[in-house]
């Protein structure tokens, strides 16, 4: 397209100044905050299923992309250093052999689920099953979770005993509250 003349010019230079006036006053989707307190039924909660499982999907499939991407660089940090120290790297088929399995937690009874600004700690009773227990003990399972108003990223998996005898509640908003204060 020529623009030789002056009003075709004029005309040219208006809308491309009309888009640039009305390009930051476009719609973008905005940061959301976590709310304080959150339970089985919350968007949250949708949330932390959907992060814990794109952990998962990554694991089993031994795709390092996708656990960058479902992961905070903390947690690959951590999961660098435990391979590192077994003499293993970190790559497709080491990380078929982790066993993560956060995303069967939609299974699992949520007791507590807090968030801040910039994280989510979700804590569920857990079976006996995958950790060291004490005869009769309780356990919890606690995910934490980074927030950048958009994604949920696994950052730390902490399994816990609670002695006979202790709320298990009580036990699980202590926990949740804990591994929130260590952002």
């Amino acid at each position: 397209m020529r623009l030789s003349s002056p009003p075709g010019l004029v005309c040219a230079c208006a809308v491309v100044g009309a888009c640039l006036v009305a390009f930051p006053w476009l719609d973008r989707p905005q940061p959301r905050s976590l709310p304080q307190e959150w339970g089985v039924e919350s968007r949250t909660h949708a949330l932390v299923n959907m992060a814990a499982g794109a952990v998962d999907r990554a694991c089993r499939d031994g795709d390092l992309v996708g656990l960058r991407n479902a992961t905070s660089s903390r947690y690959l940090g951590v999961l660098h250093g435990l391979l590192a120290r077994d003499g293993r790297r970190l790559d497709a088929e080491s990380l078929r052999q982790q066993k993560v399995h956060v995303g069967g937690i939609a299974q699992l009874p949520l007791l507590v689920g807090l968030g801040a600004a910039d994280a989510a700690v979700a804590v569920f009773a857990r079976e006996r099953a995958g950790f060291e227990f004490e005869a009769e003990a309780n356990a919890l399972l606690a995910l934490r979770f980074t927030w950048d108003g958009f994604t949920l990223r696994l950052d730390d998996k902490v399994g816990r005993t609670v002695p006979p005898g202790q709320s298990l509640t009580v036990a699980a908003r202590a926990l949740a509250r804990e591994l929130l204060a260590g952002r």
